[in-house]
């Protein structure tokens, strides 16, 4: 009787049973992101340096109605408010 290892017995040799799949393909995915990550959120951080001088939106870019007063949330130094386009 073997041990909970990993591994169960299969006609009296032992074979190796996994339960997930290999993370090689989001970690290539993603390889430029992990090697890059602080020129990306520099490009982000000048992005919204500009954006904050811009004039603060009154109505929504999708439906129209008016933006209320208080943001829904802060991302980077910006407050961002959603439209009520759902309501």
């Amino acid at each position: 009787m073997t041990k909970n290892t990993g591994t169960k017995p299969c006609y009296g040799n032992t074979v190796n049973v996994k339960y997930s799949k290999s993370a090689e393909f989001y970690i290539k995915t993603k390889q430029n992101y992990f090697e890059n990550n602080n020129d990306l959120f520099n490009k982000a951080m000048r992005k919204n340096e500009i954006y904050s001088h811009q004039p603060i939106r009154v109505k929504c870019k999708i439906c129209s109605s008016m933006l209320h007063d208080k943001f829904d949330f802060r991302q980077h130094g910006i407050e961002n408010i959603y439209g009520r386009w759902w309501d």
